[in-house]
């Protein structure tokens, strides 16, 4: 949004590539209220003044989501409505925050959406929070509305390929610097001896 994309053509390309869901729309469900308490407890969250920035700033207008009424969206019953007055807002905090207005296409948010995703699978599947592969795609695609017919984030990966996946990373990361784009270690091992996680999982049995 501080880049000057509209929430609802976020929520739009993820919906169309077959999230049951956007994420603004998936933020204003939760109550943007939650995450922002969340994050003023989080010790370690990112020394970045424009982490989240614009959930604290609705949540200080009192719009916590739908059930306040408004959120991301104005809400008419369940219906979100696009606002003008969240788009003025988050045009006033790229100014003062002095976040340059992008031109991003639709593959690119479905990149940073998903290729973020597949990094932190990485990280955990790294350090054994997660055993496998599956198991990660198996919560994505049972509990968080990802679509079946893309198999999870780690499966998605896999058949994009993960030389795709790090290149990319690798494109954001010289635009935004080391703290959020930085490649899991087993994610560039694999995209450097080219396989998969698939094939990762089979080799330890």
């Amino acid at each position: 949004m501080l880049e000057g994309v509209p929430p609802e053509r976020v929520d739009r390309v993820a919906f169309e590539w077959g999230m049951a869901m956007g994420p603004h729309g998936v933020s204003d469900l939760s109550g943007l209220d939650v995450f922002d308490k969340l994050n003023k407890e989080w010790a370690e969250k990112p020394n970045d003044p424009a982490y989240c920035r614009m959930i604290h700033a609705l949540v200080e207008k009192g719009r916590l989501g739908q059930k306040s009424g408004a959120g991301i969206y104005r809400y008419e019953g369940r219906t979100p409505v696009a606002d003008a007055e969240v788009a003025a807002l988050a045009k006033a905090e790229a100014a003062r925050l002095g976040v340059p207005q992008l031109d991003v296409s639709d593959e690119e948010i479905i990149e940073r959406l998903l290729f973020a995703m597949i990094n932190e699978g990485a990280l955990i599947l790294g350090e054994g929070i997660a055993m496998r592969p599956g198991d990660i795609d198996v919560v994505f695609c049972h509990g968080y509305g990802m679509p079946r017919h893309r198999g999870g984030p780690m499966k998605y990966a896999d058949e994009v390929g993960l030389k795709t996946v790090v290149a990319a990373m690798e494109k954001y990361r010289a635009r935004y610097g080391d703290l959020y784009w930085t490649p899991a270690p087993l994610l560039a091992q694999l995209a450097k001896e080219g396989k998969s996680f698939a094939q990762w999982s089979e080799g330890r049995g």
